[in-house]
C-alpha cells in the first residue's frame, strides 16, 4: 500500500494505530496524529519479508503506544525513516519515538523531539540500527546527529516548520543546513 498526502487522526488499532504496512508500502507526506494502539501508536511497520518500507517527510506526533509511540518496526522489517518529525509521542513501556523489534532501522534527515516516555529509539533483539544527520533529544551515535533545541515555529501550536529566518521571533534552527 502506498500511503501519500492524508491527515490521518484519532483512530486505533493493536498493531498502528494510525497507519499499519504488511506488505510492499510506503508512508509518505502525511501528517499522523493523535492515534493510539499496542504495537506503534502512529505507524505499524510489520514487513517480513525484508523489503524495504520508506516512512518519508510524514510529520507524526501526539500519538500513543506502550511499544513505539510514533513507529514500531515490526520483527523482519527493513524501515527506512528519512525527513520525519517526530514530536510529543508516547511510550507506556519503551520506544517514545521509535521502537524496533528484531528489525532494520535506518534513520535519517530527522527530528525526534519531546517525545514521552522511555528513550526516542528503543530497541529489542539484534537490530541493526543507523541514525544518522538526525536531530534525536538526549543525542544518538552516528555520523552528523546533533542534540539541541530544533527551533520549531512553534511546537505547541502544531507549527513544526522550522525558524530559518533570524527576524523571526528566535533564532535560526541548527537544523537548517546541518546535514
Amino acid at each position: 500500500a502506498f500511503v501519500s498526502n492524508n491527515i490521518i487522526r484519532n483512530n486505533a488499532g493493536n498493531w498502528g494505530g494510525g497507519v499499519y504496512i504488511s506488505g510492499n508500502g510506503s508512508v509518505v507526506s502525511n501528517t499522523i496524529y493523535g492515534n493510539t494502539g499496542y504495537n506503534g501508536g502512529g505507524i505499524c511497520v510489520a514487513v517480513q519479508n525484508a523489503v524495504p518500507s520508506p516512512v518519508t517527510n510524514n510529520l507524526i506526533y501526539d500519538n500513543e503506544a506502550v511499544y513505539g509511540g510514533g513507529i514500531y518496526s515490526h520483527a523482519g522489517s527493513d524501515t527506512i525513516v528519512d525527513s520525519c518529525t517526530l514530536y510529543g509521542n508516547t511510550a507506556t513501556s519503551y520506544g517514545s519515538g521509535i521502537y524496533v523489534s528484531y528489525s532494520t532501522l535506518n534513520l535519517s534527515n530527522s527530528i525526534l523531539w519531546e517525545n514521552i516516555g522511555t528513550y526516542h529509539i528503543a530497541y529489542q533483539g539484534s537490530n541493526n540500527i543507523t541514525v544518522s544527520y538526525s536531530e534525536v533529544q538526549w543525542g544518538v551515535p552516528g555520523i552528523g546527529n546533533i542534540d539541541v533545541y530544533p527551533s520549531f515555529v512553534w511546537a505547541w501550536n502544531q507549527d513544526f516548520h522550522l525558524r530559518q529566518n533570524p527576524c523571526q521571533t528566535g533564532a535560526t534552527s541548527p537544523c537548517v543546513d546541518s546535514g
